[in-house]
């Protein structure tokens, strides 16, 4: 058995399958759905939203200036 992974939507009860896993159609297999926890996804967007500010931080000091290229 091979495992894939992926994140999508379900909509309607179906979940669509990208396009790379085409050779699954028709195949039996074993689905396990995970689903993030508000709380996670609220985690994820407050990290995303650091990181974020931490680039444009990197941005405004330019800590690469006085590096010399070649």
């Amino acid at each position: 058995m091979r495992a894939i992974e992926f994140e999508t939507n379900i909509q309607n009860g179906l979940i669509v399958l990208p396009q790379r896993y085409n050779d699954f159609n028709a195949k039996r297999t074993r689905i396990i759905v995970l689903v993030a926890d508000e709380d996670d996804y609220s985690l994820i967007l407050q990290k995303k939203e650091r990181l974020r500010l931490a680039f444009r931080k990197l941005q405004e000091v330019n800590p690469f200036k006085n590096i010399n290229t070649f």
